[in-house]
């Protein structure tokens, strides 16, 4: 039997490939592996487009257009052409929000010390990346057989994740207590040290980045021949709309601040405590999901259609 050759244009690289088979069956998986460009396929009136779940399930473009004119087209069990793989998402946002600031240690207040400040809060992270378009797909196929169903997914890929908020600022250091005063030889005006101040609380975390919004879905453009296919749900279009990133994850609380130390002053009697620590910052929340991407839509073309 000669050998029939289907024509496949992969465009915007400049570069034909044949790819040669010996039956009137073409296989369509071969056409999708490691897509890097347009992939156009075009089969002769007498070859039949066979896709076979057996030797490709999930059949993934990475973002890329495809076109498809084929006379005949074959489905064995269940197939699905996807713009993105459900695991190709844009790398996690590597940003961290900036850290909260420490304010100046407290001062005396009277005879005990001042508390301590709270720490400033971390800065929210980064928004992650948005995902990429799916691209443009054209069913050009006149008749569809088999027992199978083919589904084409042009969905924008999933948001990026967005990044680490930042940490809270540390709080500030108690303010010291008044110094000891032993008063005159009679011990009159004599008072004991004052007590430290307690230290600030810890600043609350960031919020973590905001999650990248989702690509948006591809135009599928199909002939009227399909509308029956489509109908009946051996073929499927999906260009709903694409997920948005996760939140990033939220910034650790701030270290509390140092208690103050008890006031000093002539040995003339005990008394006075240094301040307690404050207590550690709250971690922020969680950043919020991104934003869905907007959906794509179909076009059929033919006298049978009803755009």
């Amino acid at each position: 039997m000669n050998a029939k050759l289907p024509l496949v244009f992969l465009i915007f690289g400049c570069l034909l490939l044949s790819v040669q088979a010996w039956s009137e069956d073409i296989r369509a998986e071969q056409f999708f592996k490691n897509v890097t460009d347009r992939v156009v396929i075009q089969t002769s009136p007498s070859q039949t487009l066979v896709f076979d779940e057996s030797f490709g399930r999930t059949l993934v473009l990475n973002g890329h257009p495809l076109v498809i004119y084929a006379n005949n087209v074959r489905l064995i069990g269940n197939v699905t052409i996807r713009a993105f793989a459900d695991t190709d998402v844009p790398t996690d946002s590597p940003g961290v929000g900036s850290g909260g600031q420490r304010p100046a240690d407290a001062p005396g207040c009277g005879h005990n010390g001042c508390q301590g400040t709270q720490g400033g809060p971390g800065g929210d992270g980064p928004t992650g990346t948005a995902g990429s378009n799916a691209g443009d797909v054209v069913l050009g196929i006149k008749s569809v057989s088999g027992t199978g169903t083919l589904a084409v997914v042009s969905v924008g890929q999933t948001g990026g994740k967005g990044g680490f908020g930042g940490r809270g600022g540390d709080g500030s250091r108690g303010g010291p207590g008044e110094g000891r005063g032993c008063g005159n030889i009679f011990a009159q005006g004599a008072h004991g040290p004052g007590d430290g101040g307690t230290g600030g609380t810890g600043g609350t975390g960031g919020v973590g980045g905001k999650g990248g919004t989702g690509g948006s879905g591809g135009t599928v453009t199909y002939s009227d021949s399909l509308l029956g296919s489509i109908k009946s749900g051996k073929v499927v279009l999906d260009v709903s709309q694409s997920s948005g990133g996760l939140g990033g994850p939220p910034g650790p609380g701030g270290g509390p601040g140092s208690g103050g130390d008890y006031g000093s002053g002539a040995a003339c009697g005990g008394g006075g405590t240094n301040g307690q620590g404050g207590a550690a910052g709250a971690t922020g929340p969680t950043g919020p999901a991104g934003e869905k991407g907007v959906a794509g839509k179909t076009i059929c073309f033919g006298a049978a259609c009803t755009n």
